[in-house]
């Protein structure tokens, strides 16, 4: 029997104060303060990427961010206010930061296109189911006339998580999200661009079992060696309360907080894979260190579980479990399929 001592219980009525939304726009899971995603735009000829912040209620940053083989070409935010009053973006104040001139004045007008037609185009969707995908075709002649657009409640701010052309060819795409955790945390200001582990000397995938085994080393903590930790969380949550409180369920919301980066670790989803159903949620992406320069490879599964698994129970509250492996980039590559099958069959 698993001891009481496991559980974390979340005795929620309302998550957090300082719950925010673009005017006009109406989020299944509002945004908080710090909260940004940033994107890379593939129709620039270099790597290019725009990222925005959501301070406070009303204000905001858009950043241009773009470089060739690790050097910095142009760095420019714009940091504006907003009508909180208003129904959509009315811009009541605005700075610019980084460099300036003619020579930018196109990037500058991006930045403003970029904010006034996502949230333009994000509320003619507020009547829209948001649970699943929201996927839309429309011209954008910005992106080259007809496009797929796909929105998701898990990316903040405008919900956008890319933008293909008719082929199917990626034209834009979120590539992280994150929250800013104090006043001095420069993530955001600091992001430039995001790698990939090298993989390159990784065997083809092995459909044997790794040599060597778990070992245990704390409470629901095991290593494989160097290669790999398995953690376990248990918690609980009055589910009908939650969602009562909040207008949007606990597995909607830690679907948002399992895909946001933490500090300077950055949680990779351009090519994440994110299965989410009405029980249990189950990703798998690459997480980026940006002082350091590594790479980890992460599953992550949160899914219901059942209560008489423990010595003591809570009324009305639903059981969960968090199992979490992270993993050495090129031994994931090889054993992808096992570690998958240790935190899908626990």
């Amino acid at each position: 029997m698993l001891k009481k001592n496991c559980v974390l219980m979340l005795i929620l009525a309302s998550l957090c104060v300082g719950l925010f939304a673009v005017p006009g726009i109406k989020p299944l899971v509002p945004d908080v303060s710090g909260q940004f995603v940033y994107y890379r735009d593939y129709t620039f000829p270099n790597e290019a990427y725009i990222g925005i912040l959501h301070y406070d209620e009303g204000t905001y940053a858009v950043r241009f961010y773009s470089c060739e083989k690790g050097k910095t070409l142009k760095d420019i935010t714009i940091y504006v206010t907003m009508n909180t009053a208003a129904d959509y973006i009315d811009l009541t104040g605005e700075k610019i930061v980084g460099t300036t001139g003619n020579q930018n004045i196109d990037i500058l007008n991006y930045l403003h296109d970029f904010l006034y037609e996502f949230a333009g185009r994000r509320k003619k969707l507020n009547d829209r189911d948001f649970s699943d995908s929201v996927i839309v075709y429309d011209d954008y002649p910005q992106f080259g006339g007809s496009v797929k657009i796909e929105y998701d409640f898990y990316i903040p701010i405008f919900n956008v998580f890319n933008i293909q052309s008719e082929s199917g060819e990626m034209l834009f795409e979120a590539v992280c999200t994150g929250t800013l955790t104090s006043s001095n945390d420069k993530v955001f200001s600091d992001f430039k661009g995001i790698k990939h582990a090298d993989i390159s000397a990784a065997r083809t995938v092995s459909s044997d079992l790794p040599s060597g085994e778990w070992e245990e080393v704390d409470d629901n903590l095991w290593l494989f060696g160097d290669n790999a930790i398995f953690t376990k969380l248990y918690m609980a949550c009055d589910e009908a309360n939650f969602l009562a409180k909040n207008g949007y369920t606990f597995l909607q919301y830690y679907t948002c907080s399992l895909l946001s980066s933490n500090d300077y670790l950055y949680v990779l989803l351009d090519d994440a894979d994110i299965l989410i159903d009405e029980e249990s949620l189950l990703f798998v992406y690459e997480t980026y260190d940006i002082e350091s320069g590594s790479s980890l490879k992460t599953i992550k599964r949160f899914s219901k579980i059942d209560s008489t698994l423990f010595d003591e129970v809570e009324e009305n509250c639903t059981y969960f479990m968090l199992s979490e492996i992270i993993a050495e980039p090129v031994f994931f590559s090889e054993y992808e399929d096992y570690l998958l099958s240790v935190i899908t069959e626990d």
